[in-house]
């Protein structure tokens, strides 16, 4: 229950920031994109809109995936795949110096810093692990990444932090920090 009133209050924050969002003075960054996005294990549609100056929101639904090998284990290989809502306030912090460079900025093609908060509701999980995972996820990252545009409405982007994250099931609690290394390649509507 307190998950999902810590992702209520995230959404309604996302809200207030769209809609009194400000023009940017310094740099070239549109104001609002949808578009979609795969990565090794996942696939997610997202919003990323403009706050003000060189700050924006990205929020995405979609699907997160894992897999794993231990050959003492059985089944040896195993792997989920699980729904997936995240809000993500970036900071491209060096759009503007792109910009006086004659660098490409479409897209938010910038360098970022973020703080990424995700939660995977366990409603529904494909997965072939024998005891099937009944845990909800809730992790909190904050990130460094590069997003570039590749041509056209195609980008790439690479996203690497260190955060906290938090799984929750009837029976008990895991929690602790983990890595989180994304790279993804998207199209931008």
């Amino acid at each position: 229950m307190r998950y999902k009133t810590i992702i209520t209050l995230l959404f309604s924050i996302c809200l207030v920031f769209s809609s009194n969002a400000q023009q940017k003075e310094d740099s070239n960054l549109a104001n609002n994109l949808f578009g979609i996005e795969t990565g090794v294990f996942g696939v997610w549609s997202y919003y990323e809109t403009s706050i003000y100056k060189n700050f924006t929101l990205k929020m995405e639904i979609g699907i997160d995936g894992n897999y794993s090998f231990d050959s003492s284990d059985s089944p040896s290989s195993k792997y989920y795949f699980i729904p997936s809502i995240s809000i993500e306030p970036r900071w491209y912090y060096n759009a503007g110096k792109r910009l006086k460079e004659g660098k490409n900025t479409s897209n938010y093609s910038a360098n970022f810093l973020s703080i990424r908060t995700t939660y995977n509701p366990n409603f529904f999980i494909i997965t072939n692990i024998v005891d099937n995972l009944n845990e909800s996820i809730f992790r909190f990252i904050p990130s460094w990444g590069i997003k570039r545009n590749i041509g056209g409405n195609f980008n790439l982007e690479l996203r690497l932090g260190f955060g906290y994250v938090t799984a929750k099931s009837i029976e008990n609690t895991n929690d602790g920090f983990i890595p989180d290394f994304n790279f993804r390649f998207g199209y931008v509507f």
